[in-house]
């Protein structure tokens, strides 16, 4: 638990401090500055040694200095990094004239993070640790409403303003209507007695609009999840799950019975022991993929163990079988073990043609999935990995081709250090991007940095060529590229302001992306895409995943390797003119696993992974006709 040091002055400074006291377990320790301060500080650091003020607070982890003097601002910050501080948040009315070159300058000498903000319900993750950590419990505001017949009857806070505006907010909510609630939430901010200024454009007006938006997203959004998620809860309950067996064969004689079994079935074994590749001849193996997870990483939810992994890997299974034509079979295994997961995948390969890792939490995925490859004969494919990988890197590809941009010219953040977000900067690197950042939840990985596994100690070698430190904010400064595969909420349009002309942006968490689509626009982004079906330009893995797997089925491959990824990439890219508002075809589009396909199989038999040679066009119309029959 971090601690927070809170410099302040005054009645509302006090209000502040109390509420960030009662509503959390931060440690917390303060000093109050005289009310009235002299409207100009000719010597600042002789006037704070005036006021005898107890040094040890600028020991802590975060230093707060809520309506302070602007002459006051960069004194307290270098105080804060004689004394250790890891990070400084100025806020409050006056923030904004303190002077921002002399407070980048003291951050930089001491290697400290720094933020300035007109109102502190405007602060937010920013992948700084500390900052991170109280922006968890306070800023901008965030809210859960409960109401019955279009009437409030109660409003959470998740995360509000550090000075309790939020609170009042959510407490005088209680019988409001649902049409009323989001201006009358932006009216109570609006007369809640505090230090932001009033009669401008920003102060006071984007308090209020950003609690107006807050409860206007909780209201859209409980309204989408009855929707949404009730209609889904009796969709899966009337039909018991996705997916069935379906026979290819009728038995209706004793004739028909003695071919399909016994005593007719055991001459295809004899062959099958006689020569393994005659399984491929006599069996359904060749169209037969496990889908497996040990449900530590569901969606976006977390580790929710096997049994509740089954309705994630079913839906996989007939997006396989759906837009790939593959015959694909959920394996839910209520182990965590590295080793245990690894020998029964070894032990019921047998039966399939290919092996999708789904869901399986890093770094322990990445083992998984290395292991595996080098026990195995079939493709083994983390799909969270290089499915994703594969469709971010169509679309970039294409949304480069509308700005006029080359991957050796241009600068990639990505946020994210895990399954995804490594297997993405690899294949990018490989395409040729020569300046690139990834960042974790402390963010910017580099080389020396502490803490680092060894697949994070991958990444600082590949990438970072000029070693920076700092946070995600920092990384997006001047980057022509972002692609978030982290958590929801964590770019703020400031971070997109700052990045370079006709900015590409992927927030691609789910299901609440790093930035919503419409603030990166608003923010000046070029182009943005998502992985939400409800917004234009949607990255989904299903564009990959069931040609790729499609095309290593039907050329027997033993693996699925980066000639073959590329492959999929390209081809997918290759599909539409791109503009915009499109850079990727749609899920729906039947073009889309047919060409991927036909593309990967070609790739793996110019790679020699392939097992058996077979046209092109063939996996094309080969895979047409799987789809088409279901």
């Amino acid at each position: 638990m971090i601690s927070i040091g809170v410099i302040t002055r005054g009645k509302y400074g006090r209000r502040l401090i109390e509420n960030i006291k009662r509503n959390s377990d931060f440690r917390v320790s303060s000093v109050e500055l005289p009310e009235s301060l002299p409207d100009f500080i000719d010597d600042p650091e002789d006037f704070v040694n005036a006021l005898n003020l107890d040094k040890s607070i600028f020991s802590s982890d975060l230093i707060i200095a809520y309506t302070l003097h602007p002459d006051l601002m960069p004194e307290i910050v270098r105080l804060a990094g004689e004394n250790g501080a890891k990070a400084v948040i100025i806020a409050g009315g006056m923030s904004k004239a303190g002077g921002y070159s002399l407070l980048s300058e003291l951050a930089k000498k001491y290697n400290m993070h720094v933020e300035i903000h007109e109102i502190c319900c405007d602060i937010e993750r920013c992948g700084n640790s500390i900052v991170d950590e109280f922006a968890s419990c306070f800023g901008r505001p965030k809210v859960k409403v409960t109401a019955k017949g279009g009437i409030i009857e109660n409003v959470e806070v998740l995360r509000g303003a550090p000075c309790g505006s939020t609170r009042h907010m959510a407490c005088a909510l209680a019988g409001v209507s649902e049409k009323d609630a989001p201006a009358k939430a932006g009216l109570l901010v609006q007369q809640y007695p505090c230090r932001a200024l009033r009669g401008i454009s920003g102060g006071i007006h984007k308090a209020a609009e950003l609690h107006k938006r807050a409860v206007e997203e909780t209201l859209r959004e409980e309204t989408m999840k009855e929707s949404v998620y009730e209609r889904s809860l009796q969709f899966h309950e009337s039909h018991k799950g996705k997916i069935a067996l379906k026979s290819k064969v009728r038995i209706e004689t004793k004739e028909d019975l003695s071919l399909a079994y016994t005593p007719g079935v055991a001459e295809p074994c004899r062959r099958i022991y006689s020569n393994r590749d005659d399984v491929y001849r006599y069996t359904a193996k060749g169209n037969f993929v496990a889908v497996v997870s040990d449900g530590s990483s569901i969606l976006g939810i977390g580790d929710l163990g096997a049994l509740a992994a089954m309705p994630v890997m079913e839906g996989k299974a007939l997006l396989f079988k759906t837009f790939g034509g593959v015959d694909a079979f959920p394996v839910c295994l209520d182990t965590k073990d590295v080793d245990e997961i690894i020998n029964i995948v070894k032990n019921i390969a047998p039966c399939f043609g290919g092996i999708n890792l789904e869901d399986i939490g890093a770094p322990r995925c990445f083992e998984i999935e290395t292991r595996l490859k080098g026990l195995l004969d079939i493709p083994v494919f983390h799909d969270d990995q290089h499915g994703a990988a594969v469709v971010a890197l169509a679309g970039v590809t294409n949304a480069l081709k509308v700005v006029g941009k080359k991957f050796d010219q241009i600068k990639v953040v990505i946020s994210g250090a895990g399954a995804a977000g490594t297997a993405t900067a690899k294949l990018l690197l490989d395409m040729g991007v020569r300046d690139m950042l990834v960042c974790d939840t402390a963010g910017i990985i580099y080389r020396g940095r502490d803490g680092l596994n060894k697949y994070k100690e991958e990444l600082a070698r590949l990438t970072n060529r000029n070693n920076e430190k700092g946070t995600l904010a920092d990384a997006m400064k001047g980057a022509d590229v972002f692609i978030g595969l982290s958590v929801g909420r964590i770019v703020s349009q400031d971070m997109v302001r700052s990045m370079a002309r006709d900015a590409i942006v992927f927030p691609l968490a789910n299901p609440v992306p790093e930035i919503m689509p419409q603030e990166a626009k608003q923010a000046g982004a070029r182009i943005v895409g998502t992985g939400r079906s409800d917004c234009i330009n949607q990255l989904n893995n299903a564009l990959g995943f069931p040609g790729i797997f499609r095309g290593a089925l039907d050329v027997r491959a033993r693996d699925i390797n980066e000639h073959m990824k590329m492959a999929a990439a390209n081809a997918l890219a290759s599909l539409i003119e791109p503009e915009e508002d499109m850079i990727i075809p749609s899920i729906f589009d039947p073009r889309v696993a047919p060409t991927v396909a036909s593309a990967v199989a070609q790739a793996a038999q110019d790679s020699g992974v392939a097992r058996i040679r077979v046209d092109a066009g063939w996996v094309a119309e080969h895979t047409r006709e799987l789809v088409r029959v279901q």
